[in-house]
């Protein structure tokens, strides 16, 4: 009965179709394996041709299904240097060190797993002040002068300020107070705050404090005109007339 079922033509074409069909199965299961398909992406932020982009703008990716930031890398032309962090277990999130130049475009390519997705590019907004001339600057006043932002520091007893990188000038208001005692407290104030205290340098201003002293300011009074001499009378002589 089995080879009757074999000789009918009809079972022929079909076992011919079902081994066709296991055979693409295996195919495509092999190709899948050495050529894995990239998670779709579902959207970008920036996305593809956006202007006026922000120049600290992070590059943010969502995608369709659960992903690794391990199979990810992230590069572009101009060159940035990016830092790329899984903030959900479908988003990636890409930041970059220094910030994007003004009215540039550029081009963002992704790829997981060494496949790369479509470049993406943008273009940034337009700006007047350079960012890596913000960062450098921004950079000196943290190594120069850290405490920065809570000068001048003022108390009953001193007035403090900085007169040179990590120099603090101190003025001392009490003349009663020796420079041995303003330098223990000032130290212990920039501690206090979070500040390297043996890291500074500490000196006393030889500025005097402006004077509070009330200005006084005067009128000139016009003199007095001096009062007529009375006529006397009596002066008079009689000339006959």
């Amino acid at each position: 009965m089995i080879s009757q079922l074999f000789s009918n033509p009809r079972t022929k074409i079909i076992l011919v179709i079902i081994g066709v069909l296991i055979f693409l199965n295996v195919v495509a299961t092999i190709i899948s394996a050495l050529f894995p398909s990239l998670p779709p992406i579902i959207s970008t932020n920036p996305s593809n041709n956006a202007a006026k982009t922000t120049l600290d703008q992070p590059f943010i990716v969502n995608f369709k299904q659960p992903i690794q930031v391990t199979d990810f890398s992230l590069t572009s032309e101009p060159t940035l240097s990016w830092d790329i962090t899984q903030t959900s277990s479908t988003t990636l999130t890409a930041t970059h060190s220094l910030d994007f130049q003004p009215s540039t475009t550029y081009t963002l390519t992704l790829a997981w797993k060494n496949q790369a997705y479509s470049p993406i590019k943008i273009t940034t907004m337009a700006s007047q002040v350079d960012p890596l001339f913000i960062k450098q600057t921004n950079d000196e006043l943290a190594r120069d002068y850290p405490l920065a932002q809570l000068l001048p520091y003022n108390t009953d007893l001193y007035r403090v300020v900085y007169s040179a990188p990590m120099t603090l000038e101190i003025t001392i208001k009490n003349e009663n107070i020796l420079p041995e005692k303003a330098f223990s407290e000032i130290r212990a104030w920039v501690t206090s705050v979070g500040g390297d205290a043996d890291a500074h340098k500490y000196v006393i201003s030889d500025k005097p404090l402006p004077s509070t002293a009330p200005t006084i300011t005067t009128t000139p009074t016009k003199a007095a005109s001096p009062s007529p001499t009375p006529f006397n009378w009596d002066t008079l002589q009689d000339d006959g007339t």
